[in-house]
C-alpha cells in the first residue's frame, strides 16, 4: 500500500513521518509533497492508495486537491488536516467522500489509529472488489456474519440450544466450533464518554476491537468482539479459547486502553462454558463487575469474585460524631479503611457496601454541620468535590480520597469560623454596614453560611433579642439623624434607611419613638430654634 502526504508546513511533515511505524501498518511507501502541483504529479504517475493532506496551504487547498483526485478519477482515499476542531468544511468533504479528518496538532496515536483504520478499510474494499469479480458474495460478508452472529448470540437472554447453534453457524459458513468450550473476556471502562468525544465514536470502537484482535487472536480483523456503551459504562466482550495466555492479554488491554485512552478500564476472564451458556455468562460477569470494586482496575477470573449484598448499616454513627467533635480525620478515614478491608480480603466488597459508606459518612458530617449552624453549601458545590463524589463508590481509593476532602474541607470550615471572632459581632457589622439594602433573615444567614433558624436561634441567646428588633432599630436610628435635615423629604429618608413602603416606616417610627416622622421633624425643628 502506498500512501502520499502533502503539506507545506515541513516540521508537520517530519513529526508524521518519524511518528508512524509505516511497515507496521503495511504502508511500503510514503510519498511527501509541500504543495499541490508535485501533489498532483505524484497522484499520476504512482498508484496511491491514501492521500493525507493538510486543507489550508498557500498554493491551493486540500480540498482542491480532493476536487481535482475526483475529478481525474484516482482511486485514491483522502484524508484531510485541519486546524478546526469544528470541522467547517465537513460537508463539502463529506460530499467528495473523504474517508476520515484529523484536528492539528494531531496525537500520534490518533494519527496511528486512523492510518490504520483507513488502511483495513481499502484492504477491505480491494478484497470486495476482488470478491465481486469472482462471485463470491459469502466469503465478502464472512466477517460482518461472524460478528453478527457473536452479537446476536450474547444478547439473547435466554440462551440458545445447540442443534440451533450448529445450524445457523454451518448455514452461515462460519469458522466456529458450535461444540467448544469458551471463557469470556470482558472489559469494562469506566467514564469512556471524554475518551469517546476526543476520538469519536468509530475511532474509539476501532481502537477497542482492534485491541481486542491484538491481545486475544493474533491480530488482523476480530468478528468476535462485541461493544455495548451504557451511561457511565463501556463494555467489550468476546469469547476465546481458555489457555494461560489470557491474563496476559488481559494486562495487554489494560495497558493500553489507559496509555491510549487514558481511561481505567478493567478485565474479568469468565468461567468455561459451552456456547449456549455464553449469554447468561455474560450477564453473570456484568453483575459481579458492576457489584464488585475488589478488583477495579485489574485483571481477574470470574472464579474468584464474589457478589455481595450489603443491607445492613456499617458504621457506628454515634462514634462518627465523636470523631467529628474531636475533629479527628485520621481515626475516620482508618475506620473506613478497616471496614473496606475486611470485606476487600474475602472478595465481599461491593459497589453497593461502598454506597452505604458514602451514605453513612456524609449523613453523619451533615448531621454535625447543622449542630453546629454550618450550611453544607460550604462543602459542597466546587469542581473537586463533585467529581471526587461521582466516582466515589467505583473503588475503595476512590471512596477514601472523597473521604478525606471532605473532612478536610469540613475540619477548615470550622476552624475558620472559630477564628473569625465573635460571630454575633460579624453579624451586627454586617447588619449596620448593609441596613439600608432590602435584608432578610434568610439573606443574612446565607452570608454566613449559617441555615436561617441556627442564626435566629444563636442571635437570640447571645443578644436577648431578635436579629431583625435589631435591624428595625437600627434602621429607626438612622432615620432620626436623617429627619434632622430639612433638604431631605421623609419619604427619601425611609427609602435612605431600607424601607420601601413609607406607610410601614412611618407606622415603626410612630410605634418605636411615639410620634410620626414628620411630628418628630417638627419637634425637632423647634428644639434647634429655641437654641441661643
Amino acid at each position: 500500500m502506498k500512501i502520499l502526504l502533502v503539506d507545506d508546513d515541513i516540521p508537520t511533515m517530519d513529526l508524521i513521518l518519524s511518528a508512524i511505524d509505516w511497515p507496521a501498518l503495511g504502508i511500503e511507501q510514503v510519498y511527501t509533497a509541500y504543495s499541490i502541483a508535485p501533489a498532483q504529479k505524484i497522484l499520476q504517475e504512482n498508484s496511491i492508495d491514501l492521500v493525507i493532506s493538510d486543507i489550508e496551504m498557500p498554493k491551493g487547498s486540500g480540498l482542491e486537491l480532493l476536487q481535482w483526485l475526483r475529478e481525474q478519477k484516482i482511486p485514491a482515499e483522502f484524508v484531510l488536516l485541519t486546524c478546526h476542531e469544528k470541522f467547517e468544511y465537513a460537508a463539502t468533504a463529506i460530499k467528495m467522500e473523504v474517508m476520515e479528518y484529523i484536528v492539528k496538532p494531531f496525537d500520534p496515536e490518533i494519527m496511528k489509529l486512523t492510518i490504520k483504520r483507513c488502511a483495513e478499510k481499502i484492504a477491505r474494499k480491494k478484497q470486495e472488489q476482488e470478491r465481486l469479480e469472482i462471485g463470491d458474495w459469502h466469503v465478502k460478508n464472512l466477517q460482518r456474519d461472524e460478528n453478527a452472529f457473536w452479537l446476536s448470540l450474547l444478547s439473547a437472554p435466554g440462551g440458545a440450544d445447540l442443534p440451533s447453534l450448529r445450524s445457523e453457524i454451518a448455514a452461515r459458513g462460519l469458522p466456529i466450533a458450535a461444540d467448544g468450550m469458551y471463557r469470556l473476556v470482558v472489559t469494562r471502562i469506566a467514564d469512556y464518554e471524554p475518551a469517546m468525544e476526543e476520538m469519536g465514536k468509530k475511532l474509539f470502537t476501532f481502537f477497542l476491537k482492534d485491541l481486542y484482535a491484538e491481545a486475544l487472536f493474533g491480530g488482523g480483523e476480530n468478528a468476535r468482539a462485541v461493544t455495548r456503551f451504557e451511561d457511565t459504562d463501556a463494555w467489550v466482550i468476546a469469547a476465546a479459547e481458555d489457555g494461560p495466555s489470557l491474563e496476559p492479554a488481559c494486562a495487554m488491554i489494560l495497558s493500553r486502553c489507559e496509555q491510549s485512552l487514558r481511561v481505567k478500564a478493567t478485565c474479568c476472564v469468565g468461567l468455561p462454558r459451552s456456547m449456549t451458556e455464553l449469554a447468561a455468562g455474560w450477564m453473570d460477569i456484568q453483575k459481579i463487575m458492576v457489584s464488585s470494586v475488589t478488583h477495579f482496575g485489574r485483571c481477574f477470573r470470574e472464579e474468584q469474585a464474589e457478589l455481595q449484598s450489603e443491607n445492613d448499616q456499617i458504621l457506628d454513627l454515634q462514634e462518627m460524631e465523636m470523631l467529628l467533635l474531636r475533629r479527628d480525620k485520621l481515626t475516620i478515614l482508618n475506620h473506613l479503611k478497616h471496614e473496606i478491608d475486611v470485606r476487600s480480603s474475602v472478595h465481599r466488597l461491593s459497589e453497593h457496601t461502598l454506597h452505604i459508606l458514602r451514605k453513612e459518612v456524609t449523613q453523619a458530617v451533615y448531621a454535625h454541620m447543622a449542630k453546629e449552624g454550618l450550611q453544607v453549601s460550604r462543602v459542597e458545590g466546587d469542581d473537586s468535590f463533585d467529581r471526587l463524589a461521582d466516582n466515589a463508590c467505583r473503588s475503595p481509593m476512590d471512596l477514601i480520597r472523597w473521604a478525606n476532602y471532605l473532612l478536610e474541607k469540613t475540619f477548615q470550615t470550622l476552624e475558620d469560623q472559630s477564628k473569625a471572632g465573635s460571630l454575633v459581632d460579624r453579624i451586627n457589622a454586617y447588619v449596620t454596614e448593609h441596613y439600608m439594602e432590602p435584608l432578610s433573615r434568610d439573606q443574612i444567614a446565607a452570608e454566613f453560611h449559617l441555615t436561617p433558624q441556627y442564626l435566629a436561634k444563636l442571635y437570640s441567646k447571645k443578644t436577648g433579642k431578635y436579629l431583625m428588633d435589631f435591624l428595625r432599630e437600627y434602621r429607626i436610628e438612622q432615620a432620626k439623624k436623617q429627619l434632622a435635615r430639612q433638604e431631605i423629604s421623609i419619604s427619601e429618608v425611609a427609602m435612605n434607611v431600607g424601607f420601601d413602603n413609607f406607610s410601614y416606616f412611618s407606622t415603626l417610627f410612630k410605634k418605636e419613638m411615639g410620634m410620626s416622622p414628620q411630628q418628630y421633624r417638627t419637634a425637632m425643628l423647634k428644639t434647634a430654634q429655641n437654641k441661643p
